[in-house]
């Protein structure tokens, strides 16, 4: 929360020329109260109710910036000038709902975000009457953008047990990041594994393949002995790289591929 904490009151979002890599210089900070008059780091909903940059990416172009700020949702910025930037749009959310996104990526044609929120577990240390929200796991939410100063909702991702209302903690089930390379959503789940869908349909993943990790004892006894997939990255031999929390990193590979060996 550095726009609370920062002695010399930053945002959480701060962009750095590297164009000497070994000796990278902060250029600008963006504070969303200061700079586009949203709402502060503890002024969030639901359960846990707070708004600040967790993750950040940017088009291919780099003049927009997506970044996912929990009950903010996405904000997205224009960064053409990477030392002044400025607000273009943010993601909007329903009511009663838990928000907390987490991280985002675009579609190939850059048309459509796919939003993942981390929600987990669902209505932990939520008994307030007016805090109830959505009786479910974090899951994906498929934006339209292409008008970026208004966002508009087109489609879900979900897996059958992050939309379970179970809090027993025999997993945790919500997503965690997303990754689109062409036309295929992957995305790293948890205890839910690594789910990859079509995006034949960009507003419109359809679920073709999974890979749920065995589970493993967390060394720190902290998690249960569950998977808990919490990165996913394919290389380019379209090997499918999954960091599990518990057991460490695990490599697949669809079924049909012959280039990763």
């Amino acid at each position: 929360f550095s726009q609370d904490r920062d002695i010399a009151g930053r945002g959480d979002l701060r962009i750095a020329d590297v164009s000497d890599p070994a000796n990278p210089v902060e250029v600008a900070d963006f504070h969303f109260e200061r700079d586009a008059g949203l709402p502060g780091n503890n002024e969030g909903f639901g359960c846990f109710p707070f708004n600040f940059a967790h993750g950040a990416a940017a088009n291919a172009a780099g003049t927009l910036a997506f970044v996912s700020s929990f009950d903010l949702g996405t904000v997205i910025l224009d960064i053409s000038d990477p030392t002044h930037p400025t607000f273009v749009g943010q993601t909007p959310y329903p009511a009663d709902v838990e928000g907390d996104s987490h991280s985002a990526d675009l579609s190939a044609d850059e048309r459509f975000l796919y939003q993942a929120e981390e929600v987990i577990p669902p209505n932990s240390n939520c008994q307030a009457p007016d805090r109830h929200t959505e009786k479910s796991w974090g899951y994906v939410r498929v934006f339209d953008i292409s008008d970026p100063t208004a966002p508009v909702q087109v489609g879900t991702e979900r897996t059958p047990n992050s939309m379970s209302p179970n809090r027993m903690r025999k997993g945790d089930y919500s997503v965690h990041n997303p990754l689109v390379i062409g036309d295929t959503l992957y995305t790293s789940w948890y205890s839910d594994g690594v789910r990859v869908a079509d995006l034949a349909d960009p507003a419109d993943p359809s679920e073709r393949a999974y890979i749920v990790p065995p589970p493993s004892k967390d060394p720190h006894h902290v998690l249960g002995f569950v998977p808990e997939v919490w990165g996913v990255v394919v290389d380019e031999r379209g090997c499918v790289l999954m960091s599990d929390m518990n057991g460490g990193l695990f490599v697949a590979k669809e079924t049909g591929n012959t280039t990763c060996a």
